[in-house]
């Protein structure tokens, strides 16, 4: 079975009309080539200066409504990487997911946050705007089993061997991530996770300015089977398939030989 699919790169700013207008144009690329199709973190909102307040939106926002009839009218599967979710209790840094039948769903909510002071680069308090996320999520799009994670997330192993133990054909990573680190460390930690979880990884990201970009999808060998070739808005075509995951499972039988290991301290 094969699942084609669209990654698209954007460059997202402080206006969430000029965002939406741009995600509805990598839409129409990709619709015609593409079953599902994924978008970065910050998809409706990326704040760059540090003051402009951040919006949380509800899921009967005309956004969401407008594109669920996009996704209904052209049957394809959307995954918004995520946006600022207001519910009753917080506000969230979100995954949303629209499947082709106009279906709204809140299906992953960031677990790690991204406070950090990385030289080159702008403070980031995420937790300064974002409750963090509870879980884990796993979700099925056409049949294919996906482990959602966001960004900085990548970081931490521990979440990937979680989805790993329950045998996900993919992981998405959309992503916001910052030009130094991005340079350090994006495509290593994103063919090691394929690599470890014997996956496919797709990661749509943010790019402009002092974004990394360089939107990947890597299969379960930890070969990258697509990446941006530019520093803008962009659409990436991959195609998946499930033979070649249990190709790579039967030549490294990962899950007969995982061990569940007790660390004590």
């Amino acid at each position: 079975m094969s699942l084609p699919i669209a990654l698209c790169q954007m460059v997202s700013g402080e206006n969430p009309e000029e965002n939406f207008a741009q995600l509805k144009d990598l839409f129409h690329q990709a619709r015609a080539g593409a079953g599902w199709i994924l978008f970065p973190e910050n998809t409706l909102f990326q704040r760059e200066r540090g003051s402009t307040p951040v919006q949380g939106l509800t899921l009967d926002h005309p956004y969401f409504q407008e594109l669920a009839e996009l996704a209904q009218k052209w049957d394809k599967d959307l995954l918004l990487g995520s946006v600022a979710l207001q519910d009753s209790q917080s506000l969230t840094n979100a995954s949303v997911a629209i499947d082709r039948e106009g279906k709204i769903q809140v299906v992953y909510r960031k677990i790690h946050l991204f406070d950090v002071e990385v030289e080159g680069a702008p403070s980031q308090q995420e937790s300064a705007l974002f409750a963090p996320g509870p879980r884990p999520e796993l979700m099925e799009v056409r049949g294919w089993k996906l482990g959602l994670s966001i960004c900085y997330d990548l970081r931490f192993g521990e979440l990937y061997a979680h989805y790993a133990r329950q045998q996900v054909d993919v992981l998405t990573v959309p992503s916001s991530f910052l030009q130094p680190t991005g340079q350090a460390h994006w495509e290593t930690l994103l063919r090691a996770r394929a690599i470890e979880g014997q996956c496919y990884v797709l990661a749509p990201a943010q790019a402009g300015s002092f974004r990394h970009g360089h939107s990947l999808a890597v299969d379960p060998w930890g070969r990258v089977l697509v990446e941006a070739q530019t520093a803008g808005p962009e659409v990436l075509f991959a195609q998946l398939d499930l033979d070649r995951i249990q190709q790579v499972r039967r030549q490294i039988p990962m899950a007969q030989h995982r061990k569940e290991i007790t660390l004590k301290w």
